[in-house]
Parts: C-alpha cells; structure tokens; sequence
C-alpha cells in the first residue's frame, strides 16, 4: 500500500520520506504536485517546499497526506 509505505519512510527520516513522497505522486498516482495539492486540500507551496526538502513534514500534513492516499487507494 502507498500510504503505508509513505508512512514507513517518514518514520525512517525526512529524506527517505521526501524520495518516497515524490515516488509516490510522480509514479504511483501520475500527477503533478498541484494536482495533488487540489485532491488533497493542501497548499501547494506546503507540497513544493516537502518536496524540494525545504520543510520538514509536520505531523498534521503527514495526516493529510495519508488520509488523501488512502482515499484515492480506495
């Protein structure tokens, strides 16, 4: 499962999460940051800046992250 996985990196540190996350949205979902961003409900300069490595995920984007995965995994 995606969000587990997503999950699982985050815990292992920010840069496996980071790499996992952009796997995730590029390969596994095929969509844009912004696209992401929209089904999400999340800003996209919060995506770009976890992205780019930036910023350091907060537990409650984490949150979101995973509750919009979970919904788009079914």
């Amino acid at each position: 499962m995606t969000s587990d996985e997503l999950i699982q990196a985050a815990i292992e540190s920010d840069e496996a999460f980071t790499r996992e996350f952009s796997r995730v949205i590029k390969e596994e979902l095929r969509m844009t940051a912004a696209e992401f961003s929209e089904k999400a409900g999340i800003p996209a300069s919060t995506l770009y800046k976890l992205l780019s490595g930036h910023r350091e995920p907060n537990i409650k984007t984490l949150r979101e992250i995973v509750r919009a995965l979970r919904k788009m995994e079914g």
